[in-house]
């Protein structure tokens, strides 16, 4: 099996920048072109973009066996430094296997990342829709069932938890549900102008208020008119 291989040009050895450092270090510019691929091979091995974070002259020093060789690199452009960085300029074109599968790795795994943050942010999104369209129907119905002119309760009429929270909390003895089938019954079955009111939720509150204890006895109600006025008892009468 083929092992990692680094890609160079077959004119590398005649190369000015070759000779140049050859010159500037005093050695063979054939011992230039082994040391160029020691160091390249070493940053194919351990960078993903031909880019080397805390790196320093030295270690390329001592990865190429000669001393001003990073510096040599630097001075032809072949080496760049950029703080604490090392880089090799157009490392992309050059570098082997290896250091491909690397940044095709991580291309793979940052878009992985995107489209799972992207989905989390479409069912953030379709999520928040619902409960605002409901936020809005709710404001709606309350509109509804406090206009000035006055209303009919809806016929879908549903009693609101606030409401029956509200109803539980005043009269802690009686059915909140059982009073809300009795209020949506009666006041469906009130024609005319008798069967409209400007504030449903008041019109609950008194309802509540009126309503007869879980026991049995009479606290109040609402007459057999349907006005507020409450029942007399019999021994009243």
């Amino acid at each position: 099996m083929a092992g990692d291989w680094l890609k160079i040009e077959v004119s590398l050895p005649d190369k000015p920048e070759v000779w140049e450092m050859a010159g500037i270090l005093s050695i063979d510019p054939d011992a230039v072109v082994g040391k160029l691929l020691k160091v390249w091979r070493w940053f194919d091995a351990h960078t993903e973009s031909g880019n080397a974070s805390g790196v320093t002259f030295a270690l390329v020093d001592s990865k190429a066996g000669v001393t001003g060789f990073a510096e040599a690199m630097n001075f032809v452009g072949w080496l760049i430094q950029d703080g604490r960085e090392l880089r090799l300029p157009n490392f992309d074109r050059h570098n082997g296997k290896t250091a491909k599968n690397r940044a095709l790795t991580a291309k793979r795994v940052a878009s992985h990342k995107g489209k799972i943050n992207a989905q989390g942010n479409d069912a953030s999104v379709s999520d928040a829709l619902p409960r605002e369209e409901k936020r809005r129907e709710e404001k709606k119905d309350q509109k509804a069932l406090a206009s000035p002119a006055g209303s009919r309760l809806p016929d879908d009429w549903t009693p609101p938890e606030d409401w029956l929270a509200w109803a539980r909390s005043e009269k802690p003895g009686i059915n909140a549900l059982q009073e809300a089938d009795k209020f949506r019954d009666f006041w469906h079955g009130k024609a005319g102008k008798d069967g409209r009111k400007a504030n449903w939720q008041a019109t609950w509150r008194n309802w509540i208020r009126n309503s007869r204890q879980a026991n049995g006895y009479a606290n109040s109600g609402y007459g057999s008119n349907g006005s507020s006025e409450p029942v007399r008892r019999r021994n009243e009468l």
